[in-house]
């Protein structure tokens, strides 16, 4: 299990940045925030994995099932590439910020994918 790593920023699009490197389905990727928070910005590098296209999902919940809750936005990356996600006025998360990389798109999509490096700008 690869750590996290958070970070106070002094920018005015977001003043944490959260670093996770080889993404999956572990249990560290939940209840980031630990309450409200904006999410502005995600960078995810599935470079490392040039045949296999993976899912980033996000969710407004502190603790929840990957697979069965659904998540609250899902991006695609192409196997070998790089994609940032922008929010321009931010994408609020009441509860708590979670998240996953997985190789399905959808809610039941749980199949975790390693060498996913994931950076997200929050408030």
């Amino acid at each position: 299990m690869a750590a996290i790593t958070t970070a106070t920023m002094t920018s005015k699009i977001g003043g944490r940045m959260t670093t996770k490197i080889a993404a999956g389905v572990d249990a560290d990727q939940k209840g980031l925030i630990g309450g409200t928070s904006d999410v502005f910005m995600a960078e995810v590098d599935n470079t490392a994995n040039a045949s296999t296209d993976c899912y980033f999902k996000i969710y407004n919940v502190a603790a929840p099932t990957f697979g069965s809750n659904a998540p609250d936005f899902v991006g695609e990356v192409r196997g070998g590439a790089k994609r940032t996600f922008t929010f321009l006025k931010g994408m609020t998360f009441a509860t708590d910020l979670s998240f996953c990389v997985v190789t399905l798109g959808g809610t039941t999509g749980n199949s975790a994918l390693s060498g996913v490096n994931v950076r997200i700008i929050t408030s």
